[in-house]
């Protein structure tokens, strides 16, 4: 949004508003981000077993590109984390991100409450490659940490990859309800 909350000087902002199941408002629209220096654009947004949830954006940097942030949040809308930085490369344009939630265990299941998470996510997007763009990934672990560096979905690198979709799958054996993998499309 830009202007929205007065100041024209922010190159955009991004908001939310929480909803009951009937469709009434629950509090006051918030603004997800905590840098307003910069454009914001493309909100992703995935509910996290404890209620809470998780909205990553892309933001412009100073170099003139692209990088994805995020944020976490409690079932109030209340932040639980500063914005974070989900990519690790810097130069070029990172953008177009997806997200999804993976559990592993029922240790993790368990733990899901509010501002204790250990849900893994994994956020995906366009980021630059040898021959132009190609999907990246990152995966992080409880509130605003990020895993063990960022991942190159594609192989096959010739041409340009872009605008990733990511999607939990549930799946094992005694029918539990755990998402223990991920599927990525481009």
């Amino acid at each position: 949004s830009y202007g929205q909350e007065g100041d024209i000087s922010s190159a955009g902002n991004i908001y939310a508003q929480l909803f009951n199941a009937q469709g009434i408002k629950v509090g006051n629209e918030f603004r997800v981000n905590n840098n307003t220096s910069d454009m914001q654009q493309n909100p992703r947004i995935i509910p996290l077993r404890s209620g809470g949830f998780t909205i990553t954006w892309s933001t412009t940097h100073v170099s003139g590109g692209y990088d994805v942030f995020g944020q976490d949040f409690n079932s109030s809308g209340g932040k639980l984390t500063g914005d974070f930085i989900v990519n690790d490369t810097i130069s070029g344009d990172q953008h177009n991100e997806g997200l999804a939630q993976i559990v592993y265990s029922d240790d993790e299941v368990n733990s899901l409450t509010e501002g204790t998470t250990t849900a893994n996510r994994i956020a995906v997007f366009q980021s630059d490659d040898t021959s132009g763009h190609g999907i990246f990934g990152q995966s992080f672990i409880g509130l605003g940490h990020v895993g063990n560096g960022e991942f190159q979905v594609n192989t096959n690198e010739s041409g340009n990859q872009h605008s990733p979709v990511i999607d939990s799958l549930r799946g094992c054996s005694d029918g539990c309800q755990k998402w223990r993998h991920a599927v990525i499309v481009w």
